[in-house]
């Protein structure tokens, strides 16, 4: 163990170094921000945030965590409904990145599904994406109706307004789906009845119960899905089912990749984070777009997750193209083989371009190609389990196959065909990766414990670089200053100061006030629903047994009857441990997201305040500023590590029972209230307070005064400038 607290220790001697470059040169406000936001992003923000991480890495009592990630249309749901649910349609399919939602499953002993709604903050980020998409709409316009190309393709040259803005429109589409898709779910959201927009803003999470795992499509009809009446309005669904597979492992569905839900980004990538395995899904006809790998090295360069998977899935698609079935003459073994070698070797010609850049990320898929790369087909595994009773479009698949591959489909060889479909769904398969994943739990856990120092030392490596580019801005930045205009600005600045300072603390506190209320009726939902779980399972350990037995003899004999409680005290204290690990887990989780939307309210909040008294300034220079405010309180602290009083023995019976179960409520009674002071008092409300006491409107001025002025200064003193960000320069370099 102390080398691994070596490791800890090596990174936190780097965040100390960090800092001193901070505290060096404190007058430059602007760049000690600018340290303080970088560091903060790649999980040096505090030196008690890196141990909360290196605490979750070393704890080995948890399930594990899968991530399933893919672009929209991928195939996630189909597959995760052949994984866990026998293939039945019971996770809904996206059609867009609109109709997506976040995804998060686990095993409990209640059933039931928590839908997160979007803020009113979200819809004010949907309207940016929708102006977006309208400004270039308009200038695709434009550029159109000077195209001579575009005028020689349409009848005697001539156009129509309408006919431009639809060719526009499907450019947009083809070219930026996540713009498209934005700008529809936009005018949705306007054009949805008052009553609906109310009601989703006002309850914020909404718990809906369901009996049995076939109801759960049912129970998200009006949630998810293009005719949903709340569709878009979702940002996540956390489904919390009694089912035997998560028992091991918790699984984490994605939206697509570049998600216009920014703050389902957001949280998609703060549990991926924690994710120990990544699936990653390319449909086999376009695996490895652009996209993909830009998601896909973001999130691994990262977070140093090393257990990676990838699943061609659809691969139906790609067989049943009639250049795969010709050159195969039939054989759909000779086409598979065919198919797999050349996506073998384009994948591992991606992972290795890839891996110049990540170190060894990537070389488990490099190495183990054949074992790392799977296939499926959702569609298959679907025919093979409603034989006979298919849809228009399944009979279409079925059809091709049986026309492409004679001699492997047929209705009339239902034996034959079921094999074969059962060879290209490849359902089996994943399922036995998924288990020997599982399986691994404790050496995978183990990996990534020490994967910690690589991930922490390629994000301080990220941090300098950065800084690096941040020095040459500022280089570049002294030959564009004008200083007429720094003046002006610094003029402007402190003859409305009276009125900022005011209106920003005014601002503040209310955003403070209504956050902090809001960020504890959520987490009170989430307690007590750990709470009626643990007290379920602690019920569900107590029995009632009966003995007989019989006096007198005769005519005179009487039986007698006993009936007594027992308790399975292991399974007792079994449940509250999942309780208390549960917490510590989810409240970080939660923790995290609440900070986050905090921080971007209060931001949005106070660079309106600026806009509004009439100043140009720079959303994102008030997000530096204030960031650096709070950056160092939003520290995700969450951990309860009481020992449990209560002593395993087995089985107990009559008085010893009733005791034992009687120590157990009471102790789950304090946890509950442990667990409220800890969520609230000690981060919620205590971090309200502490953000009370910060003179916001005088701190964001200060920055904003202080980074004119050295600008100002810069300007004026050019050469010192010039040596100061030299003399920078190499203390970076140096850093570490």
């Amino acid at each position: 163990m102390n080398n691994i607290l070596d490791v800890k220790n090596k990174i936190i001697d780097i965040k100390k170094a960090i800092d001193k470059l901070a505290n060096k040169h404190s007058d430059d406000i602007e760049f000690v921000d600018t340290i303080k936001n970088i560091s903060n992003e790649y999980k040096f923000g505090s030196i008690e945030s890196i141990e909360n991480y290196f605490n979750d890495k070393v704890n080995t009592d948890r399930t594990l965590r899968v991530g399933i990630v893919g672009r929209v249309k991928a195939g996630k749901s189909s597959l995760l409904n052949s994984l866990l649910f026998d293939g039945k349609d019971i996770l809904p399919k996206a059609a867009t990145p609109m109709t997506a939602a976040l995804t998060y499953m686990q095993y409990s002993d209640k059933n039931y599904i928590e839908v997160e709604f979007v803020t009113e903050d979200d819809i004010k980020n949907y309207k940016k994406v929708h102006d977006k998409f309208e400004e270039l709409l308009k200038e695709k316009i434009n550029k159109l109706k000077k195209d001579q190309n575009f005028h020689s393709t349409l009848t005697n040259n001539s156009y129509n307004e309408t006919d431009i803005e639809e060719r526009a429109r499907e450019e947009i589409m083809q070219e930026n789906e996540y713009l498209a898709s934005g700008y529809d779910n936009y005018n949705d959201i306007a054009n949805t009845s008052k009553t609906i927009y109310n009601e989703v803003l006002s309850q914020g999470v909404k718990k809906i119960d369901f009996n049995n795992v076939e109801d759960i499509s049912g129970k998200l009809q009006d949630y998810v899905g293009v005719s949903g009446k709340y569709t878009h309005f979702v940002k996540s669904l956390n489904l919390h089912i009694k089912l035997e597979e998560l028992k091991e492992v918790s699984v984490l569905d994605t939206p697509g990749f570049n998600d216009p839900v920014e703050s389902r980004n957001r949280k998609a990538s703060e549990l991926l984070q924690k994710c120990d395995v990544i699936f990653i899904l390319m449909p086999s006809t376009q695996a490895f777009t652009a996209t993909d790998k830009d998601v896909i090295n973001k999130i691994l360069k990262k977070e140093g997750i090393q257990e990676i998977y990838v699943i061609l899935s659809k691969i139906d698609d790609t067989l049943n193209g009639s250049d795969n079935s010709y050159m195969a003459n039939g054989d759909l073994e000779k086409a598979v083989k065919s198919l797999l070698t050349s996506q073998y070797q384009y994948i591992k010609k991606n992972f290795k371009d890839m891996s110049a850049n990540n170190n060894d990320t990537f070389d488990g898929i490099i190495k183990d190609i054949e074992n790392r790369v799977l296939y499926s087909s959702g569609i298959c595994d679907s025919l093979v389990k409603k034989w006979g009773n298919w849809s228009k479009s399944e009979e279409t698949v079925f059809k091709n196959f049986a026309e492409s591959y004679p001699d492997y489909f047929s209705k009339a060889e239902k034996e034959t065909s079921i094999r074969w479909l059962n060879y290209l769904a490849n359902i089996d398969k994943v399922k036995s990766i998924l288990k020997s994943v599982a399986d691994k739990k404790e050496d995978i856990l183990k990996a990534a414990l020490y994967k910690f120092e690589e991930t922490y030392m390629n994000n301080a490596e990220e941090i300098k670089s950065e800084l690096k580019e941040y020095v040459k801005t500022r280089e570049r930045r002294l030959n564009t200053m004008d200083i007429d205009a720094l003046s002006k600005q610094i003029r402007d600045l402190e003859k409305k100061c009276v009125n900022l300072e005011s209106d920003i603390n005014y601002v503040a506190k209310n955003t403070i006030d209504t956050w902090k209320y809001e960020a504890i009726d959520n987490g009170l939902r989430i307690l007590n629903d750990f709470f009626n779980e643990a007290s379920g399972k602690v019920e569900g350990a107590k029995g009632e047994e009966t003995r007989s037995w019989t006096t007198g003899i005769l005519f005179w004999k009487e039986t007698h009857y006993d009936t007594y409680t027992t308790v399975n005290t292991n399974q007792v204290i079994n449940s509250i441990n999942l309780y208390k690990n549960k917490f510590n887990e989810q409240m970080y989780i939660t923790l995290g997201n609440m900070y986050i939307e905090f921080r971007e309210l209060i931001i949005s909040k106070i660079y309106n305040v600026f806009a509004d008294n009439g100043l140009e300034v720079r959303e994102s220079d008030i997000s530096r500023s204030v960031s650096a405010i709070i950056n160092e309180y939003l520290d995700k602290k969450v951990t309860y590590t009481d020992n449990i009083p209560l002593a395993p023995n087995g089985k107990l019976s009559h008085s010893s029972a009733e005791k034992f179960i009687a120590e157990a409520d009471r102790y789950l009674q304090k946890m509950r209230e442990d667990f409220r002071t800890v969520f609230d008092d000690e981060n919620i409300s205590s971090l309200a307070n502490k953000l009370k006491s910060i003179d916001f409107g005088k701190e964001t001025l200060e920055k904003q005064k202080s980074e004119l002025e050295t600008k100002k200064d810069e300007v004026q003193n050019k050469k010192r400038a010039e040596e100061k960000w030299i003399i920078i320069k190499s203390e970076i370099v140096k850093l570490f």
